[in-house]
């Protein structure tokens, strides 16, 4: 295994395509960089007084409405002259559009970190249709406005409702929105729409990972296969207990496995294990982490050409937000 850990030279680690992966995790980068990014350029954020984003920082009400509000309809937000709170604007707005918070009526929730059930209210609200808890939860997921925190499983209970929202995760949630083509905030109904009306939730894609022939004529892992086969070893990702556990399917005759991990601690530190070709395919692992002192990890798979030593796709997990990212190179 190849260890890498500050304050080693960086430049000895960009000798590979998983090193540049595991550069996301040095200690200024973010996972949610290019969204946080995205969210400026729009306008939908601006920052703290001191300059900085603070992405991780749980995000209140008061602070999703307004990215929300500036995301679709900024010019709605009407300055008050004497505001008792800096969001008065946006409350205004949102007590027009019968928005489900509890920030209106009491100022002091207004600074309350929001938890994801209440956002599949506004967002499912701000579609026009009048759900609550769990049934909000299903409507977002079966019109595909938002995602699960567990790979591979499009539920109810995946989502996590009770979960916070970081700031970095709010503006990826609206970015995740507007993606699926929602453009305008609509009023949402005083009436509670009908439950029996609520569409079924997809089916989690699960590509054919048994292809009979999953090598190219040209000796190279067909792309499908390998994207099937990165699912599963990521669906089966444990980090609990102080571990990080997978499993890995067997391969092809010629193939093998990258596994690599990025952690960033929460004491300054990170460290890059590149585990080249160390794991047998066909078995189950178990690695030590204190997931205590961690405070975002990068982990990277792909099924790796033994002859030509290339790794056709990478797909990456990001912890703790879960977001999965495939990369597909030649």
């Amino acid at each position: 295994m190849d260890k890498l850990k500050k304050p080693i030279a960086i430049a000895l680690i960009a000798v590979s395509l998983w090193s540049v992966n595991a550069m996301d995790q040095r200690a200024d980068a973010h996972w949610a960089d290019d969204n946080l990014e995205w969210a400026k350029q729009m306008k939908i954020i601006k920052g703290y007084p001191d300059g900085t984003i603070r992405p991780d920082n749980e995000v209140t009400e008061a602070e999703f409405l307004t990215m929300y509000t500036n995301a679709f309809n900024p010019k709605a937000l009407i300055s008050v002259e004497y505001p008792e709170h800096w969001s008065d604007a946006v409350y205004n707005y949102a007590a027009q559009q019968n928005y489900p918070t509890v920030g209106f009526r009491d100022i002091d929730k207004r600074n309350v970190p929001i938890n994801r059930t209440k956002v599949a209210e506004i967002v499912a609200g701000s579609t026009g249709v009048n759900y609550t808890g769990n049934n909000a939860i299903h409507y977002l997921l079966a019109q595909g406005l938002a995602n699960g925190k567990v790979p591979g499983e499009v539920s109810v209970a995946a989502y996590k409702g009770n979960d916070l929202l970081t700031r970095a995760e709010a503006v990826t949630f609206i970015r995740n929105v507007m993606s699926k083509g929602l453009r305008e905030l609509k009023d949402r109904p005083f009436t509670p729409s009908d439950v029996s009306q609520l569409p079924p939730l997809p089916k989690a894609e699960t590509p054919n990972a048994n292809d009979n022939d999953p090598v190219e004529k040209d000796g190279r892992i067909k792309v499908d296969y390998s994207k099937a086969i990165n699912k599963q070893v990521v669906d089966s990702f444990d980090f609990s207990n102080g571990k990080f556990a997978f499993s890995l399917p067997e391969l092809p005759e010629g193939f093998t496995y990258r596994l690599a991990l990025g952690l960033d601690y929460k004491d300054g530190t990170w460290e890059y294990l590149n585990y080249n070709r160390e794991f047998v395919p066909g078995k189950s692992y178990s690695i030590p982490v204190d997931w205590s002192k961690v405070k975002k990890g990068s982990f990277s798979v792909g099924v790796d050409n033994i002859k030509t030593n290339s790794t056709r796709v990478i797909t990456v997990v990001s912890y703790p937000s879960m977001e999965v990212r495939t990369d597909v190179g030649y």
